[in-house]
């Protein structure tokens, strides 16, 4: 027994050949046999071009929703202070391009599978097996140009991203001569103003380098 489909087209209607006997599918002429196998691949070109926009919609819908998500996380990270929250957010960020080079690595392995099977499909039950290989060819340069576009663009993003958390960093503002100054009497909270203080209120300034504890004896209005 053979695993491989067998199309009789004698094309004798009237008479019955041994070849339609052991057929799996008998037609009455060569153009009606032609006509059976062109459908077939025209079903397989269709499914290929539709798997091919869904990968599309697919990455294009992964990547718009880790853009929003690390926009709220850089947007929530303005608001915070100090050190531990900045690595904690930095290691977030990491966390989610790991995740994201995962799903697309492995969303291009699968649909690789698909488009080998649909491949081995064409091979097995059409005749222009070159041209559906120059179709599957095209198809998979493309998946890989676009894959690697979307990636590239992706790790841009995040680049970006962690340059604009470096900017933030007080660390890198303290080293620059600025200081942070917390009113040690109001459960520490950040003083922006002589308006929070009073006289005799006691604060503690963060410098790059050690802290300074004073009490306030004066201050003015500008």
């Amino acid at each position: 027994e053979l695993n491989t489909p067998i199309l009789s087209a004698i094309g004798h209607e009237e008479d019955s050949s041994i070849a339609d006997f052991v057929s799996d599918i008998v037609a009455i002429t060569p153009t009606a046999a032609a006509h059976l196998l062109a459908g077939d691949f025209k079903k397989l070109v269709t499914n290929l071009q539709h798997a091919h926009i869904q990968l599309n919609q697919h990455i294009t819908s992964t990547i718009k929703n880790q853009q929003q998500s690390l926009d709220l996380q850089l947007q929530t990270l303005k608001t915070v202070h100090p050190k531990q929250q900045i690595t904690l957010q930095k290691q977030q960020l990491s966390n989610q391009k790991t995740r994201m080079n995962s799903i697309l690595t492995n969303k291009l392995k699968t649909n690789k599978q698909s488009f080998s099977l649909l491949k081995q499909k064409l091979y097995n039950n059409t005749p222009d097996i070159e041209f559906a290989k120059t179709i599957i060819k095209q198809q998979i340069n493309k998946l890989n140009h676009l894959s690697n576009l979307r990636f590239t663009e992706s790790k841009n993003q995040h680049l970006l991203a962690m340059t604009k958390l470096n900017d933030q960093n007080p660390l890198k503002i303290l080293s620059q001569g600025y200081s942070y100054t917390t009113n040690l009497d109001d459960n520490r909270s950040t003083v922006t103003s002589n308006k929070q203080v009073k006289k005799g209120s006691r604060i503690e300034t963060i410098l790059k380098s050690g802290r300074i504890y004073a009490k306030i004896t004066e201050h003015f209005d500008e």
